[in-house]
């Protein structure tokens, strides 16, 4: 809709004497300032303050306060279909 709208017709914009560039293009500049602009400030500024807010995070399962936590194993998932295990990747 937006294309649609904005589309530089000479008949709709700058339709008599004297006709300048920034009548008929200045929907096109004006919607892709817009999306520069807001794709700078997301990448420079917002894109570092996504995530989950703490109070809105899912409640892990907590261990007890008195127990000692387990180890987590070296390999926690077995090797897929067509997977070598990992300690035979690189070759030793």
């Amino acid at each position: 809709m937006t294309l649609n709208l904005i589309w530089p017709r000479a008949a709709v914009y700058n339709a008599a004497p004297p006709f300048h560039w920034y009548l008929r293009w200045g929907a096109v500049l004006f919607v892709g300032i817009i999306a520069l602009g807001g794709f700078a400030y997301y990448w420079l500024v917002q894109r570092r303050r996504t995530g989950v807010l703490a109070e809105h995070a899912a409640a892990s399962a907590a261990a007890p306060a008195g127990a000692a936590a387990a180890p987590e194993p070296e390999h926690a998932a077995a090797p897929g279909p067509g997977r070598a295990p990992a300690e035979g990747r690189d070759g030793r």
